[in-house]
């Protein structure tokens, strides 16, 4: 019986991908693949438990809520940067920082004007509301707190900014919290 699915196992610290399909009785060192008839899915029989459905999809809505408020995020981040280091913030800037056109951050200007964070004029540089402020205020509060985080535990600075990048719009305020205090312990706060 084969399962149109795709499964990563890591058995013995190697990663073995089984593709598009897999047979029930494939067996990776210990582990023992089986499948879930009614789920039409398989699991690794000895090390993995699969979380009640709703918890599960609850954990899925709030990537998808997080994926939702990055690009906004990104971009009243980027515009406050710009603006204490330049004393303004334009969309030939911005275009240039994301790597997209002018076209691309004119609609997300839009969009942010439209949500109340970006005051915009045609022809003028971009300005941050107090909302706006605020948002990027704690944006880089994240960020900061999860490079520090990084480079506390050894990670090089320039792979601590990159992957702080990713990170900052799906850490909660328990994990921020629980940094926080590795970066207390180990003392190597920036």
């Amino acid at each position: 019986m084969k399962f149109n699915s795709c499964l990563l196992v890591t058995a013995y610290n190697k990663k073995y991908s089984l593709g598009n399909t897999f047979d029930k009785r494939l067996i990776f060192g210990k582990y023992k693949l089986r499948t879930l008839r009614d789920k039409g899915i398989a699991a690794v029989t000895d090390n993995l438990i699969l979380a009640d459905p709703k918890k599960q999809a609850s954990w899925f809505e709030k990537v998808r809520e997080a994926h939702q408020t990055e690009t906004a995020e990104d971009y009243v981040e980027l515009i406050a940067d710009l603006i204490d280091v330049n004393g303004e913030a334009r969309i030939v800037d911005l275009a240039s920082r994301f790597g997209v056109s002018q076209a691309t951050v004119n609609k997300i200007v839009t969009r942010l004007k439209r949500e109340g964070l970006v005051i915009a004029q045609p022809y003028r540089s971009l300005f941050l509301t107090k909302e706006g402020q605020a948002l990027a205020h704690s944006c880089k509060a994240r960020h900061l707190i999860i490079v520090d985080f990084l480079k506390s535990i050894g990670v090089s600075k320039k792979v601590a900014e990159m992957d702080a990048e990713g990170l900052e719009h799906h850490v909660s305020r328990e994990t921020l919290k629980a940094f926080e205090n590795v970066i207390k312990k180990l003392g190597k706060k920036s």
